[in-house]
């Protein structure tokens, strides 16, 4: 059973300016509405523990294109059964994004809990009611941007650090020892959402 689980979802961002820094242009972008149902198609291969932990990664925004930012972070959260409980900044050391607002640095994780009533110290970093490892777990962390919404390598031993496995990453982009990985860029499929399989059903009505 899943203990912890870690999401980097393709939010449906606006972003301008030259392609290598426009998601567009990056990868396929996908509507809330299809997250969740490409996630609950992952999700109903496996099984979460009723005591777990949520990594999301967010837009550090409210607003951005087709998405809310954090809102919609906080929103998939819940649709999981999960309660957020704080965010984590990667604060990039080397360079941002530009934005009208200025150059935009920082880059949101959202960690949410599950747990049953009375089972509260079962979700804190090491089963107790503060970490073992309380000096080292803060609630930041440092390294620099590489290549395009590419997360550190770090932030899996961040992870590790903190929360208990068996450890599940959707949308995952390689495979790491120890953690059970989907995604496109791993196995080369995405579930179908609702909306792809009732336009495909309109296509075969065409030439029926």
């Amino acid at each position: 059973m899943i203990r912890t689980l870690l999401l980097d979802p393709p939010w449906k961002m606006c972003s301008g300016g030259r392609s290598s820094i426009n998601v567009h242009y990056q990868y396929p972008l996908q509507t809330q509405e299809e997250i969740k149902e490409t996630v609950d198609g992952w999700l109903s291969q496996v099984e979460i523990c009723e005591e777990a932990h949520l990594y999301l990664w967010s837009i550090n925004s409210f607003s951005t294109g087709g998405c809310r930012g954090i809102l919609d972070a906080v929103d998939l959260c819940s649709h999981l059964n999960f309660r957020p409980i704080t965010l984590i900044p990667w604060v990039k050391t080397n360079i941002g994004n530009p934005t009208p607002y200025g150059m935009r640095a920082v880059e949101q994780c959202l960690f949410g809990v599950r747990n049953r009533q009375g089972k509260i110290r079962e979700v804190a970093w090491t089963g107790g009611s503060v970490a073992n490892n309380l000096s080292s777990s803060v609630d930041y962390f440092l390294e620099p941007r590489t290549s395009h919404s590419k997360k550190p390598e770090r932030f899996y031993e961040y992870i590790e650090d903190r929360s208990h496995g068996p450890y599940l990453e959707l949308y995952a982009r390689n495979r790491r020892p120890g953690w059970t990985a989907f995604g496109n860029e791993v196995d080369g499929r995405l579930p179908k959402t609702r909306s792809q399989t009732e336009s495909q059903k309109r296509q075969h009505s065409l030439w029926d």
